[in-house]
């Protein structure tokens, strides 16, 4: 069920952007809407990642997976590099579920 409201939210955004190309007539946006466009998919990509990590069984769940994502999350704030920001992630995530959080 997730992955078909994920297409349809991604069809959609492609059809709302086509449209808004073709209503612009060539024009320039104002720049607070290029601000706010330009984060826009960073925000998706923090809900999706949000879902993904605390949701399971019909219903939402807490395990090592949260603390991972949050041991990410402070490792990519801090300026870590991709690469660092998952070894940390997966790190956390291990170390808990082999200290038996499931």
């Amino acid at each position: 069920m997730t992955w078909q409201i994920v297409v349809a939210l991604g069809i959609g955004s492609y059809l709302l952007r086509l449209v808004g190309l073709g209503r612009s007539g060539g024009g320039h946006r104002p720049a607070w809407a290029d601000t706010i466009f330009s984060l826009v998919p960073a925000a998706m990509l923090a809900a999706l990642i949000t879902v993904q990590t605390i949701s399971g069984d019909g219903g939402y769940t807490i395990d090592a997976r949260l603390p991972g994502v949050a041991a990410a999350s402070v490792t990519a704030g801090l300026g870590g590099s991709f690469v660092l920001v998952v070894i940390v992630g997966v790190l956390v995530t291990t170390a808990l579920r082999a200290l038996g959080m499931a």
